[in-house]
């Protein structure tokens, strides 16, 4: 936790989003303290997730990925985890929009669904 912590307390650069990169083998024995701290830090940080080894925790590396709009992979054991970088930091690259405000002039009547639900 000692590192996300730090992190948390130390804010980006005015204006500017901040990418982390986390490798994790999937095993969190305090999952609620650091899904609180990502959390926290969505506003300002994306954080990229490397789910490594042989039984990662799927749902566990998916909902941190998620709670800070960033994004996940797992490599396979015994691969090359270069093309799994790669394609992490083409992600981490893309722009990240934030303060978007929409107006929809919609008639009353009108039924809103989310996606994905």
């Amino acid at each position: 936790m000692g590192p996300l912590q730090w992190i948390e307390q130390h804010s980006p650069n005015q204006g500017r989003a901040r990418q982390i990169f986390l490798l994790t083998d999937g095993e969190i024995s305090n999952v609620t303290a650091v899904l609180d701290s990502c959390r926290s830090m969505a506003s300002s940080t994306r954080i990229f997730f490397f789910g490594l080894g042989k039984s990662p925790s799927q749902s566990l590396v998916k909902g941190f990925a998620r709670s800070t709009n960033g994004r996940f992979v797992f490599v396979p054991p015994n691969s090359s985890i270069d093309v799994y970088v790669g394609e992490q930091l083409q992600r981490a690259l893309q722009p990240c929009i934030t303060n978007i405000h929409v107006n929809w002039n919609l008639d009353v009547n009108v039924q809103i669904q989310t996606a994905p639900k």
